[in-house]
């Protein structure tokens, strides 16, 4: 089966299950749900898929935000553009919904989440990316959940369009969506053996859950740590690159003088 086809089973059976098990809510739980088990990226799969189906709803919500929490440490400079997915995990919720989000985790899991993610097939992995189309059909116009390009399209896109680059070089997309196209040129760099991660990732959309879907993919896609995202029109202000990367400052000083306090904290 074709990892797109993969991408589309658990996409399926995750909206299902979303809706199955409650009805309201955003698309951002059940995006953060597929999200949360794609990077906890366990050894031992069937194992990791056991131990979460013994959880109750409180302890896999828990569970949970400790994983998010160590990643947002990991990673403050995408904190910015990955918040609106995961926000809601550090809420307290009620029973139902804690129940609700334990069923989609459990769909996931079912359905081969985990495939999608070993190390031959992760570069080519955009579940989220899927996941948040399928979504959106079912509840929006379709003209507004129009956020995922097949990988296929990409691929074949890029392959097109993109020359000669090198490293250090920006790779700049005004209308990012889930990263598509930030996907398949990281399979085509690999291709002329150069390392995606020494390159400069600047995307911008208007859409801030796909931006964060984006945000959260370029991990999984190796893009590194040069990953600026900026939510918002880029064709109402021709500044967005240069507003993004000041933003992205903004956000790792922040981080950095947090740190230094927790650290003086620690000593009184």
């Amino acid at each position: 089966m074709r990892t797109d086809e993969m991408a589309t089973r658990v996409a399926d059976a995750v909206d299902e299950a979303w809706h199955r098990n409650g009805s309201g809510g955003g698309h951002e739980v059940p995006v953060g749900v597929a999200a949360t088990l794609s990077l906890l990226q366990p050894d031992d799969r069937p194992a990791f898929a056991n131990q979460v189906a013994a959880m109750t709803p409180r302890a896999y919500w828990y569970q949970s935000r400790a994983a998010w929490t160590e990643i947002v440490r990991a990673r403050t400079d995408l904190v910015d553009a990955i918040s609106p997915m995961i926000s809601w995990l550090f809420d307290e919720p009620d029973e139902p919904l804690r129940e609700r989000v334990k069923a989609t985790a459990d769909a996931a899991l079912a359905a081969g989440l985990l495939d999608l993610y070993k190390p031959e097939l992760r570069h080519d992995a955009d579940l989220l990316g899927r996941l948040l189309a399928v979504l959106k059909t079912r509840t929006e116009a379709k003209v507004n959940a129009q956020v995922y390009t097949p990988p296929d399209i990409a691929d074949v896109f890029v392959s097109l369009t993109v020359d000669a680059v090198k490293p250090g070089q920006a790779i700049c997309e005004p209308t990012v969506g889930t990263g598509s196209f930030f996907r398949a040129t990281a399979k085509l760099l690999r291709q002329r053996s150069l390392d995606p991660a020494s390159m400069i990732w600047v995307g911008a959309d208007i859409d801030e859950l796909a931006l964060a879907v984006t945000g959260v993919n370029s991990m999984f896609w190796g893009l590194g740590h040069q990953v600026i995202l900026y939510h918002g029109d880029t064709l109402a202000r021709a500044d967005w690159v240069e507003v993004a990367f000041k933003r992205r400052h903004h956000v790792l000083r922040l981080a950095s003088e947090v740190r230094a306090a927790r650290r003086i904290f620690d000593l009184m």
